[in-house]
């Protein structure tokens, strides 16, 4: 077996690859607001990269809970089937024994759930509500822009072995300092996918109202500062509330409660 690689030796090895693919896909015209998304192929290599490695950058052990990954599959399922359009790659769900209520996404669509999430949501409904929101990230790309943002100073970082640039590094990655703007076009994907599918959009307003104020409550905690900013929060709550859905509601077949159960066996 060889030897396990540390959290800067993985964001070294990770700043190499952005930057040569980087560059064979060409940089100038990548870095344009205007650039086409990146290959698939290029977001799934960094997915792999990374996915191998997960447990280091995420700092918390992946949890493995059959009740758990059935659920979510089911909350998966219903979501692409409300889809307007098909995401450009598989989803991955991964959940993480961490107490932080949180999701992330990276490139290549892995989309990484906390069990503080999953312990916090009231229901199903939304848990949906959340992933419908990282699912619009992975739709348009968000992880891969934000890690472009970031080519130069891994490059900088590669040179130099810069400790604040690594750190910086590892922040986009695992962060996804993504913009209000970008936020809110999730926030739209969701609402749209989750009607398709037979959800209530407010649903996701019912989980930002739930969070507490407190870093156990940071939600995406790349935006901590968006959401915890509560004329912004109170905004999107709203905005959930009064999304358009004129469907009908077909609730999710999942014993929530019974998840949560599950969750604090501490399987993993």
């Amino acid at each position: 077996m060889g030897r396990s690689f540390s959290v800067r030796e993985t964001l070294l090895v990770a700043a190499v690859l952005a930057v040569l693919l980087g560059v064979a896909w060409g940089v100038v015209t990548w870095v344009s607001p205007k650039s086409e998304n990146p290959p698939a192929s290029w977001e799934l290599t960094v997915k792999s990269l990374l996915r191998d490695h997960l447990e280091e950058a995420v700092d918390a052990a992946e949890i493995h809970n059959p009740q758990v990954s059935a659920a979510l599959q089911t909350i998966e399922k219903r979501l692409e089937s409300g889809l307007e359009h098909p995401l450009p790659y598989p989803v991955e769900i991964v959940v993480v024994a961490s107490s932080e209520i949180n999701a992330l996404t990276f490139p290549g669509g892995l989309i990484v759930v906390n069990r503080g999430l999953l312990e916090h949501a009231a229901n199903a409904e939304e848990v949906a509500a959340v992933l419908a929101h990282e699912m619009g990230h992975v739709f348009h790309h968000d992880p891969a822009d934000a890690l472009k943002r970031s080519l130069i100073l891994a490059s900088l970082s590669v040179l130099s072995s810069d400790s604040n640039a690594l750190r910086e590094v590892a922040q986009m990655l695992a962060h996804n300092a993504f913009t209000r703007t970008v936020e809110d076009r999730a926030d739209d994907f969701a609402f749209a996918a989750l009607a398709r599918a037979g959800i209530s959009p407010s649903h996701f307003g019912d989980f930002l109202a739930g969070l507490p104020d407190s870093p156990q409550g940071r939600f995406v905690q790349k935006n901590l500062p968006y959401l915890l900013d509560h004329p912004s929060r109170e905004r999107r709550i709203l905005k959930a509330k009064s999304a358009p859905f004129s469907g009908t509601v077909r609730p999710l077949a999942i014993d929530w409660a019974q998840v949560r159960s599950s969750l604090s066996g501490g399987s993993s």
